[in-house]
């Protein structure tokens, strides 16, 4: 089976100016996400999930991240945080992703953004609406 991946538009752009390291955790999720898709968490060091678990659904960012099929991977940015029960690790920073047909295992995924796990004041960061754009 193939797996393939791409850039949103305004990501593109950004990527081509994040550091060697940023873009090496991203390029490291990508070759991972090649090789295995996404049926399997277990194959990657950072944790995968979508970017609505664990809100209401009639939290406002519930929507949003649900209908736009937003998912989210902890690249180890600065380094991965080991969690209590070992199953997978955190970091600051996470590689927000859209993987549109999810529920049927799709095999295409788009890069959306590379930004830190959370706001200053503690809310969980998402992109604008506007990183969602295709070119």
């Amino acid at each position: 089976m193939s797996f393939t991946w791409g850039f949103k538009a305004k990501f593109a752009d950004e990527f081509a100016r994040l550091d060697d390291v940023q873009q090496d955790k991203v390029l490291d999720f990508t070759d991972l996400y090649e090789a295995h898709g996404l049926a399997d968490f277990s194959r990657y060091p950072g944790k995968v999930t979508p970017s609505w678990k664990g809100l209401a659904t009639n939290h406002p960012d519930y929507a949003f991240t649900y209908t736009n099929c937003l998912w989210h991977y902890h690249v180890g940015l600065p380094n991965y945080t080991p969690t209590i029960h070992g199953k997978y690790q955190t970091s600051d920073w996470v590689l927000h992703f859209q993987w549109k047909d999810w529920w049927m295992q799709g095999t295409h995924i788009d890069l959306v953004h590379l930004y830190q796990h959370l706001t200053w004041d503690g809310k969980f960061w998402l992109p604008k609406p506007d990183y969602l754009e295709d070119k």
